[in-house]
């Protein structure tokens, strides 16, 4: 990521805070709104303003691979919140009940986000605003706003020992699994599986072997 003559000293620090106070979830320093009004009309010209800003930095800054995952980012941001600021949306009420789910337990959410969404929905059960309905809401605001980029499997029953299993077939050595011992589609099928295996376990080990 080469930053251009247009781009301020600290920009990137500042991107990446931008880009989590755009997504809400987490320990970003910004809540969701939870009533009509006033709350919720500041809530969405703080999402044009972020949103501007960052395609900004993200179109004078960035290049190649680093441009396009950033846009991924902010397209998913931009497109989920923007349920929140539909004049007469039929969704504004589940989603305002979701936000004070959100507000509530935003310890829990951000000390489990990385860990998994089932993780996720595991915390913020029990907490008081967190009814079955606003978890099932604020679960899809999450999947929504970080694209699905969350890894779903830990916190799963067995994902440990699926996770162990997924790392021990990459790794090939003492698995169940053979190194490939012809060219062609020998050799195919173990990069292919390779590749699956890395997605499943969240691991980049033997990143470079094909």
């Amino acid at each position: 990521m080469k930053p251009t003559n247009k781009c301020e000293t600290g920009w990137l620090k500042r991107f990446d805070s931008n880009v989590a106070r755009l997504l809400t979830v987490g320990n970003s320093g910004r809540k969701f709104p939870e009533q009509r009004g006033s709350e919720l009309e500041k809530f969405c010209s703080e999402n044009d303003r972020l949103i501007k800003l960052l395609e900004k930095q993200r179109n004078d800054c960035m290049l190649d691979m680093p441009k396009q995952i950033s846009g991924v980012l902010i397209y998913a941001g931009k497109n989920s919140l923007k349920q929140f600021c539909k004049p007469n949306s039929k969704q504004l009420t589940k989603l305002l009940g979701a936000a004070q789910c959100a507000n509530s337990a935003n310890n829990q959410i951000n000390n489990s986000l990385f860990d998994g969404l089932k993780c996720v929905e595991n915390k913020v059960h029990g907490v008081q605003q967190c009814s079955d309905d606003n978890i099932v809401t604020l679960m899809t605001i999450i999947r929504s706003v970080t694209g699905n980029t969350v890894d779903t499997r830990k916190c799963e029953k067995g994902w440990q020992k699926k996770q162990d299993e997924d790392v021990s077939k990459l790794i090939t050595v003492g698995s169940s699994r053979k190194f490939p011992e012809n060219r062609g589609a020998d050799v195919k099928r173990f990069c292919e599986s390779m590749r699956q295996l890395r997605q499943h376990a969240g691991k980049k080990v033997l990143h470079r072997i094909d």
